[in-house]
């Protein structure tokens, strides 16, 4: 749609025509001005609409942005976990190495020969006893205290020596 505007009414040749259906044609272009026209501006129906569906779109971006936030912070920590873990399994297997050197059977059964004095025991060195005559419990009830603290002490040196041979 055409407008006059200061510098196109010089170039108007319209002005000049005789015409009658041009001349009304120019009239009804000048009647309507452009003031008008930015008067009577359209509007949008739905501006709460549009409100709408921008907040929307905030609050899903601010969604996007949080959740990668926390995929960060969770990668982070899990190879924080993970050198944590290579470092422990490291010591794990550095402990079980110093177990089996401590708890080696060969190992103890070395420092009790060197150290202890002690020798494994061997099958040649039991002896069987056979008795003959039927087994019999016989109970002395010495009263004498003086006979029981030694009973005491001949049955631990017994022990002893038992455990020793």
């Amino acid at each position: 749609m055409y407008y006059p505007t200061k510098e196109s009414v010089a170039y108007d040749y319209s002005r000049f025509d005789r015409r009658q259906r041009v001349k009304t044609a120019v009239e009804g272009e000048q009647a309507r001005s452009p003031k008008t026209v930015r008067r009577t501006a359209k509007r949008h129906p739905f501006p709460v609409f549009e409100m709408l569906v921008f907040l929307g779109v905030v609050v899903v971006c601010m969604g996007i942005i949080s959740s990668f936030m926390k995929v960060t912070v969770l990668s982070d920590q899990e190879s924080t976990l993970k050198k944590e873990l290579a470092e422990l399994t490291g010591e794990q297997t550095a402990l079980r190495a110093q177990q089996e050197k401590l708890f080696n059977l060969a190992m103890i059964e070395e420092r009790a020969q060197t150290d202890l004095q002690m020798f494994q025991f061997d099958r040649s060195q039991t002896e069987y006893v056979s008795l003959t005559n039927d087994d019999e419990i016989v109970v002395n009830r010495d009263t004498d205290s003086k006979s029981v603290v030694l009973t005491g002490i001949v049955k631990s040196f017994n022990v002893v020596m038992e455990y020793l041979s």
